[in-house]
C-alpha cells in the first residue's frame, strides 16, 4: 500500500488447493529515534524488525544479523 501514518503496508498469502497455507504482514515504518525498519509478520512466528543499512536511488537494505533466515532483505 502507498504511504500513510507512517507506515507502508503490504501482505502476501501462499495457497494451494484453493486453501490458505501462509501468510505475511509487512511494514516499512519509522523507529523510536526515527530510523526506518522493515517488520516482518509471518503466519506463526513472531515478528522480526530489520533496520535499514542502506539507500539509493534504485535501491534499499535491511538488515538484522542476529535473525537465523533472512538477514539481509533487499
Amino acid at each position: 500500500m502507498a504511504p500513510a501514518g507512517g507506515t507502508m503496508l503490504g501482505m502476501s498469502r501462499k495457497m494451494k488447493g484453493g486453501k490458505t497455507l501462509e501468510y505475511e504482514f509487512l511494514q516499512i515504518r519509522g523507529g523510536p529515534g526515527g530510523e526506518l525498519f522493515y517488520v516482518a509478520m509471518p503466519s506463526r512466528q513472531q515478528e522480526t524488525a530489520f533496520q535499514l543499512k542502506e539507500l539509493t536511488a534504485n535501491s534499499v537494505v535491511f538488515e538484522n544479523l542476529e535473525h537465523a533466515f533472512p538477514q539481509r532483505i533487499s
